[in-house]
C-alpha cells in the first residue's frame, strides 16, 4: 500500500459558488504493506511530510521492524529527495507533529513500544520519542520521554531554541508528575526540552478522568493556549456539558492556569485543532454530536462545529 499525496488549486468566484479543485500534481509514496502521512512541512524548495510506514521495499528502506516512523523529502513536484526509516523492532506509530526548526533542522515526534534500533532509554509501554535531525535525515538526538504508560506528544512548539510539546499521558512516573486521573485515564501533559534535548520542565493539566492535548499555541506574551478535549469536571477542569467537550486552556510560562473553558454539549465534542486569532483570540474547529448547551444547528450525526474564543476565554 502507497501513500497518496495531492496537490490542488481551487479558484474561487466572486459568485456563490466555487469550480472543483484541478489537480496540479499527484503521486503514491510507499512500499507493499501500509503508509501513512501526518504531518507536512515546505522549507528550502522541499516537501517534508512525516508519517508511518510497515514496508521495506519498493520507497522504503531500512526498516528497523513492525511500524517505522517514515521522513520525506521532495522536491516541489514531488519527486523523492531522499526517505528515512526511523524506530526499532516493535512500533513507532502517530506520527503526531513535524516542524521544521529556526536552524532549518527538523524535529519529529511518535509514540515508540521500542527500546532498541534507533531507540534508547524507553520508560515503558508507550513512550513520547523526539528525533531532530540535519536536513538529510542524519540523527542529531534522540530521547524517550514518559513513564511506564502510555505518553503522546501530538504538537510542536520551537521558542527561543527551546522546543514545548503538548500531548497526553497515562503515566505518573519516569519523566511524569501530578497526573491527576484516578481510573487510568491521561491528563494533558506538557513538557519542555533546551536545544540538545535535555528536559526542563513538565507539568500534567486536567481533572480525574480523560484529557488529551492536541495543540499548543505560543502568545506573544510568553502565555500559551493548549487546546484538546475533556471528560473531566474536577480540579483543573470545571464547565464540561456531558461526555467529551473542547477544553481550552492558557498557561503562563511556568504552566500555572491562567483560565479554562469547557466547549460543547451533552455529548461527544471531540477533536478540536486551533490556531491563535489576529486580534489574540483562539479559534477551534472538530468535530459535534451534540446539539445542545454551547451548540446550536446541527445537522444530525457528527458536524464540524466551529468555535471562537475572545483572549479571556
Amino acid at each position: 500500500m502507497h501513500v497518496y499525496v495531492m496537490l490542488s488549486f481551487v479558484f474561487l468566484t466572486q459568485v456563490a459558488y466555487s469550480q472543483s479543485p484541478n489537480i496540479l500534481m499527484q503521486k503514491c509514496f510507499g512500499g507493499s504493506f501500509f503508509e501513512r502521512f501526518e504531518s507536512v512541512q515546505i522549507n528550502d524548495s522541499s516537501y517534508l511530510f512525516g508519517g508511518f510506514t510497515e514496508s521495506i521495499d519498493q520507497d522504503v528502506l531500512g526498516n528497523h521492524g513492525r511500524y517505522d516512523y517514515w521522513l520525506v523529502k521532495t522536491d516541489f513536484n514531488l519527486n523523492l529527495k531522499w526517505a528515512k526509516c526511523f524506530g526499532g523492532s516493535q512500533n513507532e506509530l502517530w506520527a503526531s507533529d513535524l516542524k521544521i526548526l529556526g536552524d532549518s533542522q527538523y524535529v519529529f515526534t511518535c509514540e515508540t513500544e521500542s527500546n532498541d534500533g534507533n531507540v534508547m532509554g524507553n520508560h515503558g509501554f508507550g513512550d513520547v520519542w523526539v528525533v531532530k535531525t540535519d536536513t538529510g535525515g542524519t540523527i542529531i538526538w534522540k530521547n524517550c520521554f514518559g513513564g511506564s504508560s502510555i505518553d503522546l506528544a501530538i504538537s510542536i512548539l520551537e521558542k527561543n531554541g527551546q522546543l514545548i510539546f503538548a500531548g497526553g499521558s497515562y503515566s505518573n512516573n519516569g519523566n511524569v508528575s501530578g497526573n491527576q486521573s484516578v481510573f487510568g485515564d491521561a491528563d494533558m501533559w506538557v513538557f519542555k526540552t533546551n536545544s540538545g534535548g535535555v528536559l526542563q520542565f513538565q507539568k500534567c493539566l486536567g481533572g480525574t478522568m480523560f484529557e488529551q492535548a492536541y495543540k499548543i499555541l505560543q502568545l506573544p506574551n510568553s502565555q500559551f493556549y493548549i487546546t484538546g478535549v475533556s471528560t473531566s469536571n474536577d480540579i483543573d477542569v470545571s464547565g464540561n456539558h456531558g461526555d467529551e467537550d473542547f477544553w481550552a486552556v492558557k498557561i503562563d510560562s511556568l504552566g500555572a492556569i491562567i483560565w479554562q473553558k469547557s466547549l460543547g454539549g451533552s455529548l461527544k465534542d471531540r477533536n478540536p485543532y486551533a490556531a491563535l486569532t489576529n486580534d489574540g483570540g483562539l479559534v477551534l474547529a472538530g468535530i459535534t454530536y451534540s446539539n445542545d448547551f454551547n451548540v446550536s444547528g446541527n445537522h444530525g450525526d457528527a458536524d464540524i462545529w466551529v468555535v471562537k474564543l475572545d483572549t479571556m476565554g
